[in-house]
């Protein structure tokens, strides 16, 4: 009967009650936790937590912006997927790739040579080639070389045009012919190769006789100017 009572006396003894309905301390809380995450039967939440992780990076690494000025290309394993315009968009990375190109800057090409007029003159002729780029998807992929093969046709559309133009004209009220006339042709050039860029304008730097023929082409204008006074 004592050893009966002195069992029920400590049941009902409030610092063990107590003790036992203490909440658990934050380092075990923290143990637990940690055996759970990384090792244990719960070790498996690890793996999924890091997934989690590594797919919310690749998801944000894969916006981007694109300004007012600009059009992106974007391409899919390689191939051309679609065109985006200013604003964010989002490609998906590794799989998508993107190139930002400028379609309003203007860009501007100088070219100087001597040339034949149609009349079999030389004229030394400048002028400065005004363009953008007006097709970003033809530009980047369309031409090996866009800006080169832009070179190559001002080149020729310039000495086209002077050989189809006397040389008085080129010298005085033609030259506002032979722009209009370079500048036209040159688009037709660069839209039929696919170069995506377009002219936007054309300006005759120079057109002079050429120092080494100018004592010869004075000769000439001498000799018109005593036939008319001959005349």
């Amino acid at each position: 009967m004592e050893k009966s009572g002195i069992y029920q006396y400590e049941d009902k003894n409030p610092w063990q009650r107590r003790k036992t309905e203490e909440p658990p301390n934050i380092d075990d809380l923290l143990d637990q936790f940690s055996n759970n995450l990384f090792g244990g039967s719960g070790g498996v939440l690890f793996p999924l937590f890091l997934f989690l992780v590594l797919t919310v990076l690749w998801a944000i690494s894969g916006f981007y912006v694109v300004k007012p000025a600009e059009e992106a290309i974007v391409l899919r394993f390689g191939k051309y997927y679609t065109t985006n315009g200013p604003g964010l968009h989002w490609m998906a990375p590794g799989v998508d790739n993107k190139y930002l190109v400028n379609i309003n800057q203007i860009y501007s090409y100088n070219y100087s040579d001597q040339m034949l007029t149609e009349d079999e003159n030389y004229v030394k002729a400048a002028i400065t080639v005004f363009y953008r780029i007006d097709n970003p998807r033809d530009y980047l992929f369309k031409v090996i070389d866009p800006e080169e093969t832009l070179h190559d046709a001002v080149h020729s559309a310039l000495r086209q045009t002077i050989g189809h133009t006397h040389l008085e004209e080129i010298l005085t009220s033609g030259k506002e012919q032979v722009r209009t006339e370079t500048a036209t042709l040159l688009n037709q050039v660069l839209t039929s190769y696919g170069t995506g860029i377009i002219v936007t304008d054309v300006k005759l730097q120079e057109a002079t006789v050429p120092a080494t023929v100018i004592a010869a082409f004075d000769d000439v204008i001498t000799a018109r100017e005593a036939k008319a006074a001959k005349i």
